[in-house]
């Protein structure tokens, strides 16, 4: 028979530390549910290792830095606090506990639960001086800080390293906000609607709401603070905010068109889910709360002609569109992969807008590594064109491939494309009839693509992806849309980009198919030409046409990124001569440097040269560049 695979939770259920990699600990696990949980012996993770398998029990416990998806979660306890407790609660207690204190997401955790001034400031003064003798400076400090602001007791509290002297202090303080004993986790199915009590709770590391009243049917607890809500017809959205361990705050949108931000603001801790009404009557919700506060709110469809895409998702990004948006499924592209994350309970997504009021979308930038498609920047400009912004997502880690946009130039079309074996990229078109993909060569054979937006669903607003625990790169991408007529014509679905000759030429970047890039420009009409330099190597260049012609990009540009790059301005005229100069390194070769230098009969042409009316082709891999020239 297989053993049960358990998750050790991030955070003993007791003084709500975190757990370190070598700490002794003992969980709560079920050998059989017919007898209730039972209290393992102490436990470690030796060494490298990060799992224990307890052959007796027939189980097997995971660290929280290696969580199993399909694993049960094991609530547990530091050896220490179980000893020095002076009256033990039942297993069955600090089971729930645990449960109540699972966070949504195990990344980036602090490492105690409770954060606040007063569990800090009440920690620090349960301390109890010992002699000189055992004074170590650890003790020193705590006892030397008590007379301090309450504001300094909880910044030193944040600098006092796992220990064992934290753990009892916290302990103490823990057992004065632990729930009452009676406390049983449930759950039930409910319509919101009518008149409503919100009922809130400070504990763990915030305010939640530990309980709504509908009519007389309390679901969850009591307390002593109260929101009331009165809703009488229909509305258009619901939007509900979740903490790392529950639900924070419910809100109700009179209006579909109506601010989301101003609503339910979510910070870095926090998650926006919204609901909008399908009709007349209220949607049905699946709430779940255990010892301490509402833990889980979502939506459940009861008819099978209501549209369930997009309401399982959680929103982590502060800034979302504050107008009426719709979420469609055939505007959403997943990408294919050996682990299933699609069959989450709820995806936590990221808004990437592309749209800004008083700004004008100037370019976009795509980190490609051997991963594939792993970070992304937005640029905007003022529309005077005096301010700059970029917004990044991702990692900025391969090549970047960078596309700028002209001042009257806007996207017709965003795609995903992908081939055989390659993974899928993003695509654009724009009204300058340019076709770009952001990422590596896709031989034209093999490209397929599904078109997200094509400009018959309305304006765009912005793309969104997935960012779940598990995530280090784009695995999936979605277009959101302003319903309606959109402002540019429509595009025809499913547009395939073309991709730039390479003549032959691109297995000699000694590259991975994934790490290979094409890029082409015309040095024809070109009213200014930029270089971008990283180290010794010339990276890229931007060529900007007179007469609104548009602007494009070669090779690898670092403008605005996490490196820092140097950008010159070549003085590049029609008559001039552009010479690129490539250095070799064992079997690659990189641009050393680009000159503009005037034609004369004295200057000696190279086979690097190119002059007005050719166009430029630069192949690039993270360590090799090629440059051909194709003449006018």
């Amino acid at each position: 028979m297989e053993s049960t695979i358990y998750s050790r939770t991030p955070y003993c259920s007791l003084c709500a530390e975190k757990f370190n990699s070598t700490i002794c600990f003992r969980s709560v696990v079920f050998v059989n549910h017919h007898e209730g949980p039972i209290l393992t012996e102490p436990l470690s993770f030796q060494g490298k290792n990060s799992a224990i398998v307890l052959p007796k029990l027939n189980i097997q416990i995971l660290d929280s830095t290696n969580n199993c998806r399909t694993s049960m979660l094991a609530p547990s306890i530091h050896t220490l606090c179980w000893t020095a407790i002076d009256r033990p609660p039942s297993i069955r207690f600090v089971y729930n506990l645990g449960i109540a204190m699972n966070p949504l997401v195990w990344e980036r955790l602090p490492q105690s639960i409770y954060s606040r001034y007063r569990i800090a400031l009440t920690s620090i003064h349960t301390f109890y001086p010992l002699d000189n003798r055992h004074r170590t400076t650890l003790i020193k400090l705590i006892d030397n800080v008590k007379n301090l602001p309450p504001e300094l007791i909880c910044i030193v509290w944040e600098f006092i390293p796992p220990s064992a002297v934290r753990c009892l202090l916290s302990l103490c303080v823990a057992k004065t906000v632990w729930p009452a004993i009676d406390r049983t986790p449930a759950s039930a199915t409910i319509q919101l609607c009518g008149d409503i009590c919100l009922y809130l709770t400070s504990t763990l590391d915030g305010t939640y709401i530990s309980g709504i009243c509908i009519g007389s049917r309390l679901y969850g607890y009591r307390s002593n603070w109260c929101l009331r809500r009165s809703i009488s017809s229909p509305v258009a959205a619901i939007t509900f905010t979740l903490g790392l361990y529950g639900l924070q705050q419910i809100d109700f949108l009179s209006k579909a068109t109506a601010s989301i931000t101003k609503s339910s603001k979510a910070t870095s801790q926090q998650f926006l889910g919204i609901i909008y009404s399908q009709s007349v009557q209220p949607p049905w919700i699946e709430l779940e709360w255990d010892v301490m506060k509402i833990s889980h709110f979502k939506w459940v469809p009861k008819h099978g002609n209501e549209q369930d895409f997009g309401h399982d998702f959680l929103w982590v990004s502060p800034w979302l569109p504050s107008q009426l948006y719709s979420l469609s499924e055939s505007s959403f592209y997943n990408w294919p992969r050996s682990c299933d994350f699609t069959s989450r309970n709820q995806r936590f997504m990221a808004y990437v807008p592309l749209h800004r009021d008083g700004y004008c979308l100037r370019g976009l930038t795509a980190f490609c590594s051997s991963k594939g498609f792993v970070g992304l920047g937005i640029h905007f400009d003022t529309c005077s064109g005096t301010n700059h912004i970029v917004s990044w997502y991702g990692q900025q880690k391969g090549c970047p491939i960078h596309v700028r946009l002209a001042r009257s130039e806007n996207l017709t079309s965003i795609s995903v494309i992908w081939g055989r074996t390659s993974k899928p990229y993003l695509a654009i078109t724009t009204n300058k009839r340019r076709s770009l993909t952001l990422g590596p060569y896709i031989s034209p054979v093999e490209i397929q693509s599904k078109t997200l937006f094509s400009g018959s669903d309305g304006d765009v607003l912005g793309l969104y992806y997935d960012i779940s625990p598990g995530l280090s790169t784009f695995t999936s991408l979605g277009v959101i849309c302003r319903p309606g007529v959109s402002s540019l014509a429509p595009t025809h679905r499913d547009m395939v980009p073309c991709m730039p000759d390479h003549f032959g030429h691109l297995d000699l970047l000694d590259a991975s198919p994934w790490s290979s890039f094409v890029s082409r420009a015309s040095l024809t009409n070109i009213k200014r030409l930029k270089v971008c330099y990283l180290g010794p190597r010339c990276t890229g260049m931007l060529l900007i046409y007179n007469d609104d012609g548009g602007i494009s990009t070669l090779g690898q540009w670092y403008e605005n990124t996490s490196l820092q790059a140097d950008i010159f301005e070549l003085d590049y005229r029609p008559d001039h001569v552009l010479r690129f100069s490539l250095v070799k390194t064992g079997s690659c070769q990189y641009v050393s440097r680009v000159d503009s230098f005037p034609r004369s009969p004295v200057l000696k042409e190279t086979a690097g040269d190119l002059i007005h009316g050719d166009d430029i082709i630069w192949l690039y891999s993270p360590d090799c560049d090629i440059v051909l020239r194709v003449p006018a």
